[in-house]
């Protein structure tokens, strides 16, 4: 999170007081392809988590996070998505990781938060390389060109709990 865009449309997180009249925190999320969130959830303990698209290979990431870097590796792919938790009182990030293996994602999701703070998301992909976890349904399809995605991710932002594919027969 900075406080400035820097670059090709980045995603900005706003926290105002209950009365709306009092900026509390605005800061920016991005590299230099374009950002785009497309779900916003909150923890119990009022942190936002924020799930999205990026085409950028430099999304500043945190240390420690599921995947540090874009899944992308070469010129078939150009979006991965993106999830985020965010201080809810200081707007300071918690996590920032990459989600997507080699091809697309198509980051239009919903993204869910349980009681304990493990955040769930749904969307779908193109990558037969998405990342999943050992205990996946299923781990890859090399034949189909689209499936869909299922993803536990721990309250820290640190590891995928689960993941798994959905592929159309």
């Amino acid at each position: 999170m900075r406080p400035a865009p820097g670059g090709n449309g980045d995603v900005f997180l706003t926290k105002l007081d209950a009365g709306l009249g009092t900026l509390l925190y605005s800061s920016f999320l991005g590299g230099f392809g374009p950002e785009i969130a497309f779900a916003v959830a909150v923890t119990p303990s009022d942190d936002p988590v924020i799930f999205g698209q990026t085409g950028s290979q430099d999304l500043p990431t945190t240390t420690g996070a599921f995947q540090p870097g874009p899944g992308k590796t070469g010129p078939r792919g150009t979006n991965d998505c993106f999830l985020a938790r965010v201080d809810g009182a200081t707007g300071a990030p918690r996590f920032v990781s990459y989600l997507g293996g080699a091809l697309d994602e198509g980051c239009h999701a919903d993204v869910r938060v349980a009681p304990d703070s493990t955040i769930y998301i749904g969307a779908d992909t193109q990558g037969f390389d998405f990342p999943t976890t050992p205990n996946a349904d299923q781990p890859s399809n090399l034949t189909v060109v689209s499936g869909t995605f299922l993803v536990k991710v721990n309250a820290a932002g640190s590891a995928l709990d689960y993941s798994t594919l959905f592929w159309g027969a």
